[in-house]
């Protein structure tokens, strides 16, 4: 029909259930041309729709966790500043540690991002930017 809707639909009984079973897998998904797709529903399959309460319950969203304080390093102890650099597939976070030889990433990780990182407008997390 001109609407894309379902043309219609049958109600077929089978002697066994081997039988329904070997139609229902036969039949089920069968490209009858290139807009139609036979689709088969069983018995328990429409009970259970017919069992759909007309009003959906109300969905209660769980407690909020926070995982961890994204403002810890605000109160280092030694008030350092943290920088990000970033080079091939790498991005590492350092402390500014003044007059040290070597500095070590504090975290790094590589594939963090595809293109670059930015701190927030506050500097309490990285900014990962992607294509």
């Amino acid at each position: 029909e001109s609407t894309g809707l379902s043309k219609g639909f049958a109600f077929v009984e089978y002697q066994t259930r081997e039988a329904a079973a070997e139609a229902l897998k036969q039949t089920q998904g069968y490209k009858l041309d290139k807009n139609h797709t036979f689709q088969v529903n069983t018995f328990v399959e429409v009970e259970e729709y017919m069992a759909v309460p007309e009003e959906a319950p109300a969905i209660v969203p769980p407690e909020y966790q926070q995982n961890e304080d994204l403002g810890s390093w605000l109160l280092d102890e030694k008030a350092r500043d943290q920088y990000v650099t970033r080079w091939a597939e790498m991005t590492e976070v350092y402390w500014n540690e003044p007059g040290q030889d070597k500095l070590e990433p504090h975290y790094g990780k590589r594939g963090w991002t595809d293109t670059f990182v930015s701190w927030s407008s506050h500097g309490r997390y990285l900014v990962c930017f992607h294509r």
